[in-house]
């Protein structure tokens, strides 16, 4: 059987996906919207925060594949 390369910043990238996936929901269960904020609140970095928690949907189908690719290359490799 041959075993195939493993590929670290897969797992990186499946973190990191994972992790604006827990972001977004804490965003949305503790932050007001950005649009409530006062003027002095909207800073760069908050804005940052609140566009970077708008990919909730894109983190969560790059979660998917990536572990669909990391698992299910496994198994046709078994399979076969």
């Amino acid at each position: 059987m041959k075993v195939r390369e493993h590929f670290a910043w897969l797992d990186w990238l499946r973190f990191l996906a994972s992790l604006l996936v827990v972001s977004v929901h804490c965003r949305g269960f503790a932050f007001v919207a950005f649009g409530d904020l006062a003027a002095e609140q909207r800073t760069v970095p908050v804005a940052i925060w609140f566009a970077a928690t708008r990919l909730g949907t894109e983190a969560v189908l790059m979660f998917f594949v990536l572990s669909g690719f990391l698992v299910g290359g496994r198994v046709l490799d078994r399979a076969r």
